[in-house]
């Protein structure tokens, strides 16, 4: 297609009047929505032509002032509830998108942090019990190491490295098991 060709839509034919130059937007993912790349834009009087709806799915309207944004969101939304009570209407622009989302991230990272705390507690208790088991199992090595000559202080810190290094592994191992779930799901999720 190029520009002041004709494009034939059913029966009708349609003059190229101008073509957007290519833009990456999300690439292939609702792209209609973000960028031009896949739409036609006709006037009115065309489109009626193929539409038989007396109705606007959407209406795209273009801002001069990127300041003005959220005072024309504002204006159209009130606007359009006084033309059309009760109805429900909703303006979208790239700021209110990226708001939406980081709320959504907001909220995602709250329950991570949540469920962080729950596993901290959960492998605590799980640390504390195995510390327990092994010190109730090992009291005839804890009898020898004291025949020996190795104060309570000398035993609780053999206990403790071995608690610190028990934690300290599992930490490890649970951190890189989860790293690598995440990069299963960021391949598979494409993003």
């Amino acid at each position: 297609i190029r520009e002041n060709a004709f494009l034939k839509i059913g029966k009708h034919r349609i003059k190229v009047k101008g073509i957007f130059s290519e833009t990456k937007g999300m690439e292939g993912k609702l792209e209609s929505i973000v960028t031009p790349n896949i739409v036609i834009f006709l006037p009115l009087e065309i489109s009626n032509r193929f539409v038989l709806k007396n109705y606007f799915d959407a209406l795209e309207i273009k801002v001069t002032d990127i300041d003005t944004i959220n005072e024309t969101d504002k204006k159209i939304t009130w606007l359009l509830k006084d033309l059309f009570p009760g109805r429900i209407f909703s303006t979208v622009y790239a700021e209110k998108l990226q708001k939406t989302v980081s709320h959504i991230l907001d909220q995602f990272n709250t329950i991570i942090f949540i469920i962080g705390i729950f596993c901290l507690l959960v492998s605590g208790i799980g640390i504390m019990n195995i510390m327990l088991v092994s010190i109730h199992e090992r009291r005839s090595e804890i009898g020898i190491l004291k025949a020996l000559g190795a104060t309570r202080k000398i035993i609780m810190k053999i206990f403790l490295i071995e608690l610190i290094a028990l934690g300290f592994i599992s930490g490890l191992a649970w951190f890189f098991g989860g790293m690598i779930v995440l990069l299963i799901i960021q391949k598979i999720a494409n993003i």
